[in-house]
């Protein structure tokens, strides 16, 4: 367990133990998790070797591709 202080601009920092332990680079990706005890910060893996373990299985025809792009457009659009 660790406190930190946010700063003005809303961020936190967390510190080296924590990043390194659960793997958290610069311009990482967090997910926050709201809850009625408070705020979990969960480590988001988006690389290409964890994306291909998923995707792996996956048989892509023409329509699976053009529903993948189509969902990846609207979360690009969302952010």
């Amino acid at each position: 367990m660790s406190i930190v202080e946010v700063d003005n601009r809303g961020r936190i920092l967390l510190n080296k133990r924590l990043r390194k332990k659960y793997k958290i680079t610069p311009g990482g990706k967090v997910l926050l998790i709201e809850s009625a005890e408070g705020i979990l910060v969960k480590p988001v893996d988006l690389s290409l070797d964890r994306l291909s373990k998923i995707l792996r299985k996956i048989k892509w025809g023409r329509e699976s591709r053009r529903r993948a792009e189509e969902w990846l457009l609207k979360q690009v659009k969302k952010s």
